[in-house]
């Protein structure tokens, strides 16, 4: 999957792309994780928001725990399909709830760039710049692994 040329056509045993998981990991990681600590350290206001949205105050917790651990895993570089799947996954509930009566501009267009910055980490895995390939979990390319640890070594 993760070839030995870059999109821009130069030969760099594809580190390039392995560089551009690791960006979309740290936009995405950095982005939740600092929302889901706003969000834990001001659970009453939260709690109170999701309510008045007739969301239970459970949700509000698991939204701000799920924000905080899978920004955490994205950054790191573990766990990248499960988090990345359910940072997704909140952004689409986010849309259809808290924002759908706004416009896209100025409106839910952050939250349209988070769902498909955090689908696309879900999706290709977290690259050999990740905690996951440095532990030795990764499968690489040769073990038909989609996460990519050992694509592009020579």
């Amino acid at each position: 999957m993760l070839g030995s040329s870059c999109s821009h056509g130069e030969k760099c045993g594809g580190s390039c792309v392995h560089w551009g998981l690791l960006a979309v990991r740290l936009g995405v990681g950095v982005a939740f994780l600092a929302h889901g600590i706003q969000k834990l350290g001001n659970m009453d206001m939260v709690v109170d928001f999701f309510g008045k949205l007739g969301m239970p105050a459970v949700l509000a917790w698991f939204v701000a725990l799920v924000e905080t651990l899978a920004g955490a895993a994205l950054i790191l570089g573990v766990f990248t399909g499960i988090a990345g799947g359910l940072l997704a996954i909140i952004m689409v509930v986010a849309v259809l709830t808290a924002k759908r009566a706004a416009p896209f501009i100025g409106g839910w267009e952050l939250d349209f760039v988070l769902f498909f910055s955090a689908l696309a980490a879900a999706l290709l895995g977290p690259g050999k710049f990740s905690a996951w390939c440095l532990m030795g979990k990764g499968k690489g390319c040769a073990a038909g692994g989609k996460d990519g640890c050992a694509c592009g070594k020579k």
